[in-house]
């Protein structure tokens, strides 16, 4: 369901990818009750759930969408994991997208961040044009 769901958002068939995911937790959160958001897939379906929203420009659902896969992901792997980068840095692009420029720095900068508070420089791309 999970990958289905992503092909559909891939060719703009968002509705169908969207019941698709949804589809997809759903069954988890029946299958395992509480214990859902620990099944290996699920922060994955929720960060495509929401690359899903961003993509079809529902910006509050896709925000609300990574921060559920970003604070699953973080409490399953720590902060040091690299799908918590990941997923903090598809939120960043969410944030972006809405404009809110210091806080998706903020976001993306922080799994960089040493544990003497210094922060790694961040590698930004050159403007075109």
């Amino acid at each position: 369901m999970d990958d289905l769901g992503d092909v559909y958002g891939l060719l703009g068939r968002f509705d169908d990818g969207e019941r698709l995911l949804k589809q997809g937790i759903e069954l988890l959160d029946r299958s395992f009750g509480k214990n859902a958001e620990t099944t290996p897939n699920y922060d994955k379906m929720l960060n495509d759930l929401g690359n899903l929203y961003l993509d079809a420009g529902r910006l509050p659902d896709a925000e609300a969408a990574m921060r559920r896969a970003l604070a699953i992901t973080r409490a399953r792997n720590g902060d040091a994991h690299p799908n918590v980068a990941a997923t903090m840095g598809n939120l960043a692009t969410v944030l972006k997208h809405e404009a809110r420029h210091a806080e998706a720095e903020s976001s993306i900068s922080r799994p960089f961040r040493s544990t003497r508070g210094s922060t790694v420089p961040i590698t930004r791309r050159p403007r075109s044009g």
